[in-house]
């Protein structure tokens, strides 16, 4: 296995950055999940039925 060069490492700060976005992401999708599955409804007045 070879060396990896300076360009080729990841950094400490590259890995906190992944590690906080998909916490945010799975705190997001926890916290709307109800507000996001609640029943489509009209936004102006009833709907027409024909």
């Amino acid at each position: 296995m070879k060396a990896r060069q300076p360009i080729q490492k990841t950094s400490l700060v590259q890995v906190l950055v992944l590690v906080v976005s998909i916490a945010l992401m799975a705190a997001a999708a926890g916290t709307l999940t109800k507000t996001l599955s609640v029943q489509p409804h009209p936004l102006f007045g009833a709907e027409l039925k024909p």
